[in-house]
């Protein structure tokens, strides 16, 4: 992770946002996960209110932040079951 690095809470933020906007214009789609864990992770206060900026940053390059579950449900209800195939391929 950004934290791991030992790069400074804006530093990380900065890193975090570049990836993200470079995610969204070339496919579209991006999925942040976030590590609760306070040394690693974004398991911090301080860190909270960038969280808040990334989702705001996403929002604005036109992306609808969605929970997983929310995405689940979405997707069960056009039909679309999950499947078994865990060969990777």
């Amino acid at each position: 992770t950004h934290f791991r690095r030992r790069v400074t809470q804006d530093r990380a933020e900065e890193l975090m946002r570049e990836e993200l906007s470079a995610l969204l214009a070339v496919d579209g789609y991006a999925c942040l996960t976030f590590h609760p864990r306070a040394d690693i992770g974004v398991g911090r206060a301080a860190r909270l209110p960038m969280i808040r900026r990334l989702v705001g940053l996403a929002e604005a390059q036109g992306a609808r932040p969605l929970l997983c579950t929310e995405l689940a449900q979405r997707f069960r209800t056009i039909g679309i079951a999950p499947t078994s195939d865990t060969t990777g391929d």
